[in-house]
């Protein structure tokens, strides 16, 4: 995710819509059909990867702490934080207890969001990250993304230790981050690239076949859910694609995420779960697409309302910023 880039990449942008439209199929999967649905397991091993696929986009173009993204993802984290909150409390007619208050007011540091949380940190960090990431040679880059391997995927999803059991965290973000830059800037993942269509298949017959049993790989951390997102991200890097259209909608895709998951979001699954049970397959799967039109639309409306609310009062505040406590990267 770079909400700052000026030169948008059509192919990468329509791999980010996609992996949010997984991300938010996951989600249905998961809230609106309570696991109950038949085949649960295996349809999540199909979409699974989204996350991971976004957070790649993140490390591709690569992420600069300066106030303006700061407060950018702060001000669009809290607008959607309080619209949700205000809409959840119209919608049951209640007023917000004092621990809703302080998870919609501060919902990054209460994490209420996790992926943004996890997010926030990653940008915080990003100054450390970049400083080694250029500064280390081609080998140096390979020992340091075996020791992340090593430290994520082997040690700590294998063995199921607490350190990073499921990859919910931040520290699945910096080894993303750092395969991100790897594979724009290295030929770490060269047999990848070259067979990425038939690498995707075969990752993805391996969640298939997980979910069937155990359903380890599904974890964000799995090695096999990471080369799964790897080897499809090359394959839209194979795509001549530059299209206005497209880099306009996926500008909206972080307020996608923010929108369904928030309370009043929380609270629409809730609302799919009781069609879910009273409706046929069919019906439902016409709900969900008419569902999934309107999150879209919606996001899409409400970032052009939030930015023509907020730009303003944003550069405000980052020029403020700016002069008095100017970052130092």
């Amino acid at each position: 995710m770079n909400p700052t880039s000026l030169k948008r990449q059509s192919n990468i942008e329509l791999l980010r819509i996609v992996a949010m439209t997984m991300i938010v199929i996951h989600h249905i999967i998961l809230f609106c059909c309570n696991r109950e649905i038949r085949y649960f397991s295996q349809l999540n091993s199909l979409v699974i990867c989204g996350v991971n696929m976004f957070v790649l986009i993140t490390g591709y173009f690569g992420l600069k702490l300066k106030w303006r993204s700061v407060i950018n993802l702060v001000s669009i984290t809290l607008f959607y934080s309080i619209l949700s909150t205000f809409a959840y409390c119209l919608y049951t007619d209640t007023l917000p207890s004092l621990e809703v208050l302080k998870k919609t007011l501060f919902p990054i540091s209460s994490g209420t969001y996790w992926f943004v949380t996890s997010y926030f940190y990653l940008l915080l960090l990003s100054p450390l990250l970049n400083f080694a990431l250029h500064a280390m040679s081609d080998r140096q880059l390979c020992f340091f993304l075996a020791v992340l391997i090593f430290i994520n995927c082997i040690s700590s999803w294998l063995f199921q230790n607490n350190f990073n059991p499921n990859g919910y965290n931040t520290m699945q973000f910096i080894l993303l981050y750092y395969i991100g830059y790897c594979i724009k800037n290295t030929t770490a993942f060269a047999l990848v690239q070259k067979n990425c269509i038939p690498c995707a298949v075969f990752f993805q017959i391996l969640m298939v076949i997980s979910s069937i049993f155990t359903g380890a790989f599904l974890f964000y951390n799995s090695i096999v859910n990471i080369m799964l997102a790897v080897s499809i991200f090359y394959i839209f890097l194979k795509v001549d694609l530059q299209n206005k259209f497209i880099n306009n909608i996926a500008t909206s895709m972080f307020a996608v995420y923010l929108l369904q998951e928030g309370m009043f979001g929380r609270t629409v699954y809730h609302l799919m779960y009781e069609m879910y049970l009273s409706y046929s397959p069919m019906q439902f799967v016409v709900v969900t697409l008419i569902y999934l039109f309107m999150l879209f639309a919606f996001a899409i409306i409400l970032e052009r309302i939030r930015n023509y609310i907020l730009s303003p009062l944003n550069i405000i505040i980052t020029d403020y910023l700016n002069k008095k406590i100017p970052v130092p990267f």
